[in-house]
C-alpha cells in the first residue's frame, strides 16, 4: 500500500484485527444511522437499480448493506481480512446477493476509470497519511456526474488539533491526524469535487463504549491513560470531546461529531 508506510500499514491492520467484533456490534447498533447516509448519498439519483457503488475501506458493508437493496451492485473493498469476513457475515445475514467484497488498498483501487456511480468511504479518512491521494484513486474510479460520498469523525474548529490527535492516537496507534468540518470539505473542493449534501450529526457516548469501541477494556493500561487525558481536559476542554460526569449514572461522557459529505463529480 503506497499511502502508507509500513509501519503505518501494521498499526491499521492491527487495529482492524483487534476490533472486528465490536465493529461488527457498532454497525448493528447504528443501523438507521446508516439507512439514512444511504438516502442522502442516493437521493434523486437517475436510474439506481442500474448503479454501481464501491464502499471502500474501515469495514465495507458499512454503507454496502444499506446500498444494494437500492442499486444495482455493490464492491466492498478493504485491505483487512477481518473486517472482510465481518463484512461478508453481515452481508450474508442479511441476505444480500448483489454484494462482492474484493481486497485491495484504498490508494490503488483495482477498478476502470468510472466503473462507479458512487464511492463511498466510511470513518478512514483520519488513519490516511495521504488521504488526497486515496480521494483522487475514489473520484477516478467515479463516472462524471457521480458522487463520491465521505463520513468520519470530525473535532470542534476550536480545538486544539494537536491535543486532540495526541488523545486520538493515544487511544488509536492507527490514527493520523483528525480533521474539522472545515478541513474535509476543503479537501473535496481541492479534490475538484463540489459537495451537493451535508450531515453534522454529534452524539454522546459513554467513554466504556468508546474505548470498547478501540478495543480497550477497563482492565488495559491504555484505558487509564485515554481516561486520565480526557480528565486533564474537563475543564476548558481544549481537546473538544466535551468530558463530563453524566448526572445520574456517574459515568464520564464524551461527545463525538460525525460529518456526512456528498460531492458530485461534474
Amino acid at each position: 500500500m503506497k499511502s502508507f508506510d509500513q509501519e503505518h500499514l501494521n498499526k491499521i491492520r492491527k487495529r482492524f484485527t483487534i476490533t472486528a467484533d465490536p465493529f461488527a456490534v457498532t454497525v448493528r447498533s447504528r443501523a438507521r444511522e446508516v439507512e439514512r447516509l444511504a438516502e442522502m448519498v442516493t437521493a434523486d439519483y437517475p436510474n439506481l437499480p442500474r448503479s454501481r457503488a464501491l464502499d471502500v475501506c474501515c469495514g465495507p458493508g458499512t454503507f454496502g448493506r444499506a446500498l444494494a437493496p437500492r442499486t444495482g451492485r455493490v464492491v466492498g473493498a478493504d485491505f483487512t481480512p477481518a473486517m472482510l469476513a465481518q463484512a461478508r457475515s453481515i452481508s450474508a445475514e442479511a441476505g444480500l446477493g448483489n454484494i462482492e467484497f474484493v481486497c485491495c488498498d484504498g490508494n490503488t483501487l483495482p477498478f476502470a476509470d468510472g466503473s462507479f456511480d458512487f464511492a463511498i468511504c466510511t470513518f478512514a479518512f483520519h488513519h490516511l497519511l495521504e488521504p488526497a491521494r486515496v480521494l483522487g484513486e475514489m473520484a477516478r474510479v467515479v463516472r462524471k456526474g457521480g458522487r463520491v460520498a465521505i463520513v468520519d469523525a470530525v473535532m470542534p474548529e476550536r480545538a486544539d488539533r494537536n491535543l486532540n490527535t495526541h488523545i486520538e492516537r493515544l487511544r488509536d496507534p492507527s490514527h493520523a491526524a483528525m480533521f474539522t468540518e472545515s478541513g474535509l470539505r476543503e479537501l473535496l473542493r481541492e479534490g475538484g469535487l463540489r459537495v451537493i449534501a451535508s450531515n453534522l450529526n454529534s452524539r454522546d457516548r459513554d467513554f466504556d463504549d468508546w474505548m470498547f469501541g478501540a478495543g480497550w477494556a477497563p482492565s488495559t493500561p491504555t484505558y487509564a491513560d485515554v481516561r486520565r487525558e480526557i480528565e486533564a481536559t474537563m475543564a476548558d476542554d481544549a481537546a473538544g470531546f466535551a468530558p463530563r460526569l453524566d448526572s445520574g449514572s456517574g459515568a464520564l461522557m464524551v461527545t463525538q461529531a460525525a460529518l456526512s459529505l456528498v460531492a458530485t463529480k461534474d
